[in-house]
């Protein structure tokens, strides 16, 4: 698959998956939303990438999935009655192989097959979270339950 977007040849394909177990710090004595204020965790995920540029560009595709494990931190803020907004990062280790192509004509031609090990950041995410159900986050001015 040539995987061309456009006239210069720009395309990103990224999935994958992720778990994060965490746990809240501090807040116990505040019967608002669990989901806001303060959490630390550990995670795991695997995703799977193609990244090029234009014609002139090298691209990235991992060869089958790579991986990371890790600690994280997340501050989730209330924005409304049902909706946060949480932003997370975290630390650890990623290992993967992944191979370098280059286009040429209307094929990516692979050039050669790397290992990936990384230890340091390995996510960043800035999240909006809806919380269904009953409300947790208070009303302003009051506790609006």
């Amino acid at each position: 698959e040539t995987g061309l977007n456009d006239s210069r040849h720009r395309y990103y394909r990224i999935y994958g998956a992720n778990v994060d177990l965490s746990w809240r710090i501090g807040g116990a004595d505040k019967p608002t939303n669990p989901f806001s204020g303060h959490h630390a965790g550990i995670y795991a995920s695997f995703v799977y990438y193609d990244i090029q540029g234009g014609f002139s560009h090298r691209g990235y595709m991992s060869d089958k999935y790579n991986y990371a494990v890790g600690v994280s931190y997340t501050y989730s803020h209330p924005l409304t009655r049902h909706f946060d907004i949480a932003f997370s990062v975290g630390i650890g280790y990623m290992w993967g192989k992944f191979m370098r192509h280059r286009p040429i004509d209307d094929h990516d031609v692979w050039l050669s097959t790397h290992r990936r090990s990384w230890f340091g950041p390995t996510r960043a995410a800035v999240s909006f979270v809806w919380v269904f159900g009953s409300a947790y986050n208070e009303r302003k001015g009051g506790s609006g339950r």
